[in-house]
């Protein structure tokens, strides 16, 4: 039970971590936007970069990609 329960768990925190990708990018992307003086530059090149991670992300989680 509790390693099933565990499993779940694991498969969950796999999975939204993979939603979580372009925000992530998104919000690294502002920052340093900020930086610059630029926060939209900032914005779209951390939303590209983050859906490149997102892609890549999804196949290994789904093993498309071996280790």
């Amino acid at each position: 039970m509790m390693s099933e329960e565990r499993a779940a768990w694991s498969e969950l925190f796999k999975y939204s971590g993979i939603v979580l990708d372009i925000v992530i990018f998104a919000a690294i992307g502002y920052i340093i936007g900020q930086q610059y003086g630029n926060e939209v530059l900032g914005i779209l090149v951390g939303t590209l970069v983050g859906t490149f991670v997102m892609w890549l992300h999804l196949f290994w989680v789904t093993g498309v990609i071996k280790r």
